[in-house]
């Protein structure tokens, strides 16, 4: 007699929105005695610091995504001739500022991308979070007293990124910037 569990998967954290490039724990808990291995194999990896990717067969019950993109892993696990997979997905979402509105209201979970002309006191937004920012075109004005705050990078690759004096860019991640801003 083979008894097969059915794996599950378990993420942590639990909200599957998250920023392109962040690390994110992957662990299946599988029946005794079953293999389990993943697909796809890009952007995963065998350690926390991401450093040594997963390959392809390879029995791993704990891996780490480092999703460049939105992306759905697979866990199967294999007990002689039965398997049964689990799947995660992990979102990258976008909230686009197009000169007028957002379409997606802007959060830490998402990038932030600025196509258009943007002043956060028309917008009434004292904060805005994002995973990271992009200005393609337009001008971008965070306002006096008002924070842009991100978790990862700012680039400016168009138009104009300008902080009024006492607003704030605060980052969490030691990451490199590029483009140009004015801070007043």
């Amino acid at each position: 007699t083979i008894t097969i569990g059915t794996p599950t998967l378990s993420i942590s954290p639990t909200d599957t929105t998250v920023c392109k490039n962040s690390i994110q724990p992957i662990v299946a808990t599988a029946s005794a005695g079953s293999a389990v291995t993943w697909s796809p194999t890009t952007n995963l990896y065998t350690d926390a610091a991401c450093t040594i990717p997963y390959i392809a067969g390879t029995n791993a019950s704990n891996v780490w995504a480092k999703p460049s993109a939105t992306t759905t892993y697979t866990a199967t696990a294999t007990n002689g001739a039965c398997s049964k997979t689990a799947e995660v997905s992990f979102e990258i979402e976008t909230a686009a500022w197009n000169g007028t509105s957002w379409n997606t209201p802007p959060d830490a979970n998402k990038s932030l991308l600025f196509a258009g002309d943007y002043n956060s006191n028309t917008d009434n937004r004292t904060l805005i979070e994002g995973c990271d920012c992009t200005v393609t075109s337009g001008a971008v004005t965070i306002a006096s007293d008002h924070v842009l705050k991100l978790k990862n990078e700012l680039n400016v690759n168009g138009g104009s990124m300008t902080f009024e004096n006492d607003a704030s860019l605060v980052q969490i991640n030691n990451v490199t910037n590029t483009g140009n801003i004015v801070y007043k």
